[in-house]
């Protein structure tokens, strides 16, 4: 039985090949926004090496959310300016 040796990996970036045949040895980060393809084999330093038939995708954004009119005016005060809850008291003293 072979084992393998080295991993191998090839990233595609919307739709072009971004890095090609790059040996795995350390974690790698993914900065490009948008949708990256990763493909992966493994090769025994023989010759022998496996098929490259599967790839992961990973749909990357680094843009942060932005909430607009958003605006709560009452509610249960927590510290400082912070509102807690928006639901109001509704029992009434009789």
């Amino acid at each position: 039985m072979k084992t393998a040796k080295e991993i191998h990996y090839r990233l595609i970036e919307d739709g072009i090949e971004a890095q090609e045949d790059v040996l795995y040895n350390e974690p790698f980060t993914i900065t490009k926004v948008g949708l990256t393809e990763i493909y992966a084999w493994t090769e025994d330093g023989n010759g022998w090496q496996s098929l490259e038939e599967d790839s992961a995708q990973v749909k990357f954004d680094n843009v942060s959310p932005v909430v607009t009119n958003a605006r709560i005016t009452s509610g249960t005060k927590g510290a400082g300016t912070w509102i807690t809850s928006n639901r109001r008291n509704n029992s009434r003293s009789k």
